[in-house]
């Protein structure tokens, strides 16, 4: 398989993902995008979540290979 059919694969993985996904998971990835983009501050007021939850949620949404005890 070549890298392109790899990505377009992975894509349309995540693309099932998404729809299986519910709602509450949909905004909290949302809110985790905004989190990357602009940091913990301004996604803490602009969505009313706290850091600590923040950063609770990327631990979370890291793949369990990477995940630290």
């Amino acid at each position: 398989m070549s890298d392109t059919e790899q990505r377009l694969y992975r894509v349309a993985c995540l693309g099932q993902l998404w729809e299986m996904a519910s709602k509450h998971a949909q905004q909290r990835l949302k809110i985790l995008g905004f989190f990357a983009n602009h940091g913990a501050a301004a996604t803490s007021d602009a969505f009313n979540v706290s850091r600590r939850t923040l950063y609770r949620w990327k631990q979370c949404a890291k793949p369990t290979a990477t995940r630290q005890p």
